[in-house]
């Protein structure tokens, strides 16, 4: 018996193996994830993120009237610098040495936004949204 003879005599027993294996295989939608893939594309620089949440915080202290004379803040110019140091403990290039998750800089943003002005926040890190870890997660490498 030849080796062709051989490879053909024993395909079929593959044929139906390659069969039974294909048939059996994940569907794409059973090898997707529900948790998205991170990318370089989905991070933001660490000083952009604080830049945005003192941005957001300091826009709702406006809002909420906290920024003038006898105020909280006299001024958008303390406010925004009160909030940098606030979040300097909170994003930092240490901490967050990959940058800031962007969809969870943005839920940082908008809960700070949605927050009721009876709520006082000396910081934003007093929202969970706004913590190191769901900001900086476990991106680094």
């Amino acid at each position: 018996m030849t080796i062709g003879h051989t490879i053909v005599r024993r395909g079929g027993s593959a044929l139906a193996l390659c069969v039974l294996l294909l048939a059996c295989r994940p569907t794409s939608s059973e090898w997707a994830t529900s948790e998205p893939m991170l990318t370089s594309a989905s991070l933001v620089p660490t000083d952009d993120a604080v830049d945005r949440i003192a941005g957001a915080a300091c826009r709702r202290a406006l809002n909420c009237g906290h920024i003038g004379e006898n105020r909280e803040f006299p001024d958008a110019k303390e406010c925004v610098d009160s909030q940098r140091a606030s979040l300097k403990n909170t994003v930092t290039p240490w901490g967050c040495p990959s940058g800031v998750i962007e969809h969870s800089l943005q839920r940082c943003v908008d809960r700070l936004m949605s927050e009721p002005c009876a709520m006082r926040l000396s910081t934003p890190a007093q929202l969970e949204e706004c913590r190191r870890m769901p900001l900086c997660g476990t991106t680094s490498s």
